[in-house]
């Protein structure tokens, strides 16, 4: 890790006003709370997470996962299911992480309208929101027509 990377240290209730404030895309209730980290495939929680940068860092504040060489930030954590944290146990008993089919609530593939994680490279058929303010949800949208 570069010294412009070093993680600020915080109380934890400082660290948790800061995982409120900085992750726009889930709320936090307590340090404890577990995200499943899409780009690494483990489970971190907000004791582990890392706040970086700031005036005399390198840019904004941001988080970032706490596992050596992954930089995925917030949008790329989601809660974990109950499922997934149980292969997750069973599999921590041989010291491997066993990524399965399920482990995400509609899976993985390639099947259109399925709402599964799709797999390889992708590309950006649409975009939407480009004038919305900052922090608007969009609920229920519409799936861009493809072909």
């Amino acid at each position: 890790m570069s010294l412009l990377l070093a993680p600020i240290e915080l109380s934890s209730s400082d660290k948790l006003e800061m995982l409120r404030r900085l992750d726009r895309f889930r709320k936090w209730q307590s340090l404890d709370e577990k995200r499943y980290c899409l780009a690494c495939g483990r489970i971190i929680d907000g004791h582990s997470i890392q706040v970086v940068g700031g005036t005399r860092g390198s840019g904004p504040l941001r988080l970032i996962c706490p596992t050596e060489r992954c930089h995925s930030i917030a949008m790329d954590w989601v809660l974990p299911t109950d499922q997934m944290l149980g292969r997750l146990a069973l599999s921590e008993n041989e010291d491997t992480l066993v990524q399965s089919k399920t482990i995400l609530r509609f899976g993985v593939g390639d099947r259109p309208g399925s709402y599964a994680t799709p797999l390889g490279l992708l590309e950006i058929a649409s975009k939407i929101g480009a004038n919305a303010p900052l922090g608007t949800v969009f609920d229920h949208m519409p799936w861009p027509k493809m072909g």
